[in-house]
């Protein structure tokens, strides 16, 4: 987070930030026990339940939950500091429509992290033709030819962080498993008003990788401040 919202770790006290797809709470309650005021969103009511206990465990009374599907705009009596995404937007219908609806509830100056697939990846170029091949109901088979095939599961592969079994199997079988490049996303954030704050990185021969994310942190800027600085 300090490293793509480009903010000090001792300077997320009382900012105001949106932690979306927040999962079971865990980045929400890291970045309230750092002191800031968050706003955890996610799709799945048994996840914010999980962050209800969390928030309970930790006694915090600066994080509250909702429960939202952010294909849908979101009710933003007031705008945000920070907003967050990270690694689940490539999972919704249309990644463009959630991008704007975040936009939307972001402070002018306000930041926005963005973690998500990229494209023309060896994975990914396996994960799409695998999810042409596969149906739904090949899920069960699918789980018992991998312990049958795995019997230790993925341990000697020795890449716990991206190689293990919900990992792989939810892009096979989720409804929607989208990537995409820096220059589609930067041409997206420009038409909602957005400029990128870190690096972009300079990656050739995409298809040689097995797997990187696509991780940007970009800043709400009025229009005409964004073609000064183009």
């Amino acid at each position: 987070f300090s490293n793509y919202f480009k903010i000090k770790k001792s300077n997320f006290k009382g900012r105001k930030i949106l932690e979306t797809g927040c999962g079971p709470g865990k980045h929400a309650v890291v970045l309230s026990l750092m002191g800031a005021n968050v706003t955890a969103v996610d799709l799945s009511l048994d996840n914010i339940q999980k962050g209800e206990k969390l928030k309970k465990f930790y006694n915090l009374s600066n994080l509250s939950f909702i429960q939202h599907d952010l294909m849908k705009p979101l009710d933003y009596k007031n705008k945000f500091d920070l907003i967050s995404s990270h690694n689940w937007i490539q999972h919704t219908e249309n990644p463009s429509t959630v991008l704007k609806n975040l936009v939307s509830g972001l402070k002018e100056g306000g930041r926005l992290y963005i973690s998500t697939y990229h494209a023309n990846t060896f994975r990914f170029f396996i994960t799409q033709i695998a999810r042409i091949m596969l149906k739904s109901e090949y899920y069960e088979l699918m789980y018992n030819l991998v312990k049958f095939h795995f019997p230790t599961g993925f341990k000697e592969f020795k890449n716990p962080e991206d190689i293990y079994f919900e990992n792989i199997f939810d892009d096979f079988f989720v409804p929607y498993c989208h990537t995409t490049t820096y220059d589609i996303v930067i041409n997206d954030a420009k038409k909602l008003g957005l400029v990128p704050i870190t690096e972009i990185p300079d990656l050739k021969q995409l298809y040689s990788l097995d797997n990187i994310f696509l991780r940007i942190g970009l800043e709400k800027k009025e229009y005409k401040d964004f073609t000064k600085r183009r």
